[in-house]
């Protein structure tokens, strides 16, 4: 073989690898692309309950595996333990009963989350409602307008 002729095969099989290439990096593109959207559509969930037995509201926005980070007494952060399309996959708020019948608040049957979660900063101290994590419980709590049944107390 000539020199020619090997320089001429080398360009025509460098000019095939890089046809591969491109069509690999297209499928590979489209198969993430479905992969992205399959996964948000199954996972996203948004849900808020009441749990009276632990006296909190708690407030989903993805199913996920999740770690709580605690921000103060009457409030904690889901943190997700992975990290793929957003960081932060809900909220709890601790001591909803107790809060309002301590402040004597008239709020039993259903209630709005951003709500109690506006009183609550409202009337509790800021030591209790670090700003800069609060900022993110207004932003989920305002994207998704959760609605909670709180029971009324039972007087003994």
């Amino acid at each position: 073989m000539e020199k020619n002729e090997f320089i001429k095969c080398k360009e025509e099989l460098m000019e095939k690898i890089r046809e591969l290439t491109q069509i690999i990096w297209k499928k590979l593109k489209y198969h993430l692309q479905c992969f992205r959207t399959t996964f948000k559509r199954r996972n996203v969930i948004s849900s808020a309950r009441y749990n009276k037995h632990l006296d909190q509201i708690d407030v989903h926005i993805e199913d996920c595996s999740f770690s709580e980070v605690y921000c103060g007494r009457r409030i904690a952060l889901l943190e997700k333990n992975y990290d793929y399309f957003r960081r932060y996959v809900g909220f709890s708020l601790y001591g909803v009963r107790h809060f309002i019948i301590t402040y004597q608040l008239p709020m039993s049957g259903e209630q709005r989350v951003k709500d109690i979660l506006n009183k609550m900063v409202e009337k509790c101290p800021a030591e209790e409602f670090p700003r800069e994590r609060l900022a993110v419980i207004r932003k989920i709590s305002a994207k998704h307008a959760f609605e909670v049944y709180i029971p009324e107390p039972v007087k003994r």
